[in-house]
């Protein structure tokens, strides 16, 4: 039969295609755009290649005989099982995918089942039992189970995170850590957080970032953040923001500094709270220990107190008992009975030397008083005058200066002999008695004018003692006649007041001259 050329099948009514019921044969290809069904077929015989464009589908077996033959497929081959071991397929076994050194195996043992990952003959990664992931090492570094991701590496090991971006703004985040838990209704909700921020624009080269924690207030499940590291290495702790200086602590609780022995509520710490107790930020308070023991506030306007809430003065010192202040140097060493205290002990003030020194006082720029260690007053200096000499004013505008007794006094009583010595107080303020031999001598008054001061210098005869009293217009508050020394040149010095009758320690009887007395 010659060819039967034709662009069209039909069956008789011309409804669909032709049925064939006996064997058909077609030397070359045979194109069908539709479905191909033979519901008594046990073979497919090809003396060629099935090709298969979409795909083979077998609910059964496909046996494949022989050993150059096989099932090439543009498409997919599927099936729901292998027959055999597998042993005869290329880079695919009952227990892994592999090629060369490299390969993906599922390994059970019974009790370590584990899926591991091998390159180059090394096994990069594995998930062991309990279904922690192992990089780098085939055990676990800790045995938690917990412990879900574990890396190990011989240049030590790094996680490596990074943002994709050719385009990244200050504020960008870079990458990040998430915590999450699911108590008590078993959906997860934020915890916490771990974030890399750009810090400014990100540039080639110029990649200024910032490190920021995150945790979850009480009755919330939204992280704040806690503490931020921004690019310049500047610290700021309880403030959503870049710090002010290079470590920022914002909390009206303060910074506690505490030693490393602490323990609970035990221990030394020390708390700084910028704060004056009500939360407006005036004071900068420090406190000892746990409870409430303040021990230094500084103000806003500068007074720093020292055991004082409220300081008066720039500096204000308040103790229970002694306040001192006191000065050391690499000299007097640091001991309590070294350098110098200055303080209360009240009712007394003290300006107390440990060292063999003098006390200096100076003013504009110049000595103008000292006590030396021998207790020598010095005036304008190292200028302790000479013995017999005394203190004489220099009127208002001058210093003081040594003199001898009778410089400056114009009444000059010269030598007397026992008995009642009279002085007039109305042509001096300054008085001289030498006592010319040993015997009782009465001093008297005449005259005077109320409320001046007057001074009377006493010089005790070169042998034997004189007996100095006074008359009955002299009065002690003390109640006591003072006591003089015994002889020798020595000089003693009396300085009175004259007071007014009916003042008060003056009786209105034994008056002098004018209703005037005497008050030493």
């Amino acid at each position: 039969m010659s060819s039967l050329n034709v662009d069209t099948i039909k069956n008789r009514a011309g409804t669909a295609g032709p049925t064939f019921g006996g064997n058909s044969t077609v030397d070359g290809n045979l194109t069908i755009d539709g479905v191909l069904t033979y519901n008594d077929v046990n073979n497919v015989d090809s003396v060629g290649l099935i090709t298969a464009r979409q795909g083979i589908v077998s609910q059964g077996t496909i046996n494949i005989t022989g050993s150059n033959n096989g099932v090439v497929s543009a498409g997919v081959v599927t099936a729901s099982s292998f027959a055999g071991d597998g042993s005869a397929l290329t880079g695919l076994a009952a227990d892994k995918i592999f090629e060369g050194n490299t390969k993906a195996e599922v390994v059970d043992t019974g009790s370590n089942g584990h899926f591991l990952v091998e390159t180059e003959a090394v096994e990069a990664l594995r998930v062991d039992a309990s279904q922690r992931l192992l990089l780098g090492t085939t055990s676990e570094l800790a045995s938690s189970v917990a412990n879900k991701l574990q890396i190990a590496s011989s240049f030590g090991a790094r996680v490596v995170m990074g943002r994709n971006d050719t385009s990244v703004s200050a504020g960008d985040l870079i990458s990040a850590f998430e915590f999450y838990g699911n108590d008590s209704n078993g959906t997860y909700e934020h915890c916490a957080r771990i974030l890399v921020e750009a810090d400014l624009d990100h540039d080639t080269g110029d990649k200024p970032s910032r490190l920021a924690v995150y945790t979850t207030p009480d009755a919330s499940a939204t992280p704040v953040e806690r503490l931020r590291v921004i690019r310049t290495g500047a610290v700021s702790i309880g403030h959503a923001g870049d710090p002010v200086g290079q470590v920022e602590v914002s909390s009206n609780d303060g910074l506690t500094i505490s030693n490393a022995t602490r323990t609970g509520g035990s221990g030394a710490q020390w708390r700084f709270i910028p704060h004056n107790g009500s939360g407006s930020a005036t004071n900068l308070r420090v406190y000892e220990g746990v409870g409430a023991t303040e021990v230094i506030n500084i103000t806003k306007d500068g007074k720093i107190g020292i055991g004082v809430a409220a300081p008066q003065q720039e500096l204000h010192i308040h103790a229970n008992g002694t306040s001192y202040l006191q000065f050391t140097d690499e000299t007097s060493g640091t001991g309590a009975s070294d350098g110098v205290l200055i303080g209360l002990d009240h009712p007394n003030t003290y300006i107390w030397g440990y060292e063999a020194g003098s006390f200096i006082v100076a003013t504009n720029g110049t000595e103008k008083f000292r006590i030396s260690s021998s207790g020598e007053i010095g005036i304008g200096g190292a200028n302790y005058g000479t013995a017999g000499q005394v203190l004489t004013s220099g009127g208002s505008g001058s210093a003081p200066s040594w003199a001898d007794v009778s410089a400056g006094i114009s009444t000059s009583l010269g030598l007397h002999s026992p008995g009642t010595v009279t002085i007039g107080l109305s042509t001096s303020q300054h008085h001289e008695i030498r006592c010319q031999s040993a015997g009782t001598y009465t001093i008297n008054c005449d005259g005077g004018t109320m409320g001046d001061s007057h001074s009377v210098v006493i010089v005790q005869p070169s042998s034997g003692t004189a007996t100095i009293g006074f008359s009955t217009y002299f009065h002690f508050p003390s109640g006591l006649t003072p006591t003089f020394s015994a002889g020798g040149s020595k000089v003693d010095l009396v300085s009175f007041v004259v007071k007014t009758q009916g003042e008060a320690g003056i009786a209105t009887v034994n008056l002098a001259s004018a209703g005037l007395d005497y008050q030493v």
